[in-house]
């Protein structure tokens, strides 16, 4: 095989890379298209069951009176409350008032506040 070159054979031309514009747009309104289709049917779906559950368009939970504390009970309706949110509650609250721990040995707790100023002042 020698290095010459042969006359029967081209060389190979590289070709500029060509993006199908019209498709592309194409495609790209297609997607928008089937996107409206989609949420227009949820909507008639929701719409649908709401009027399932509620035969008289009527949404008595939208005319609530705010929560309010009757004799130290907190009404919350339609949440969740977990233990640990309660206990952290419960945490800060003992955090931030003075109290007797022993009342014989002179014991007592402080606000946290009230002791990193103590703490600073020393």
């Amino acid at each position: 095989m020698s290095a010459t070159h042969d006359p029967t054979h081209e060389r190979p031309r590289q070709q500029n890379d060509v993006l199908a514009g019209a498709k592309l747009v194409g495609v790209l309104v297609a997607t928008v298209a089937f996107s409206l289709l989609c949420i227009g049917v949820a909507t008639l779906l929701l719409r649908a069951r709401e009027r399932v559950l509620h035969p008289g368009a009527r949404w008595p939970d939208r005319h609530l009176n705010p929560p309010h504390t009757v004799q130290g009970v907190r009404e919350h309706l339609f949440r969740d409350y977990d233990e640990s949110r309660l206990l952290h509650e419960a945490q800060r609250r003992a955090l931030d008032r003075y109290q007797w721990v022993d009342a014989k040995a002179g014991t007592v707790t402080i606000p946290i506040e009230r002791a990193y100023e103590l703490l600073l002042s020393e």
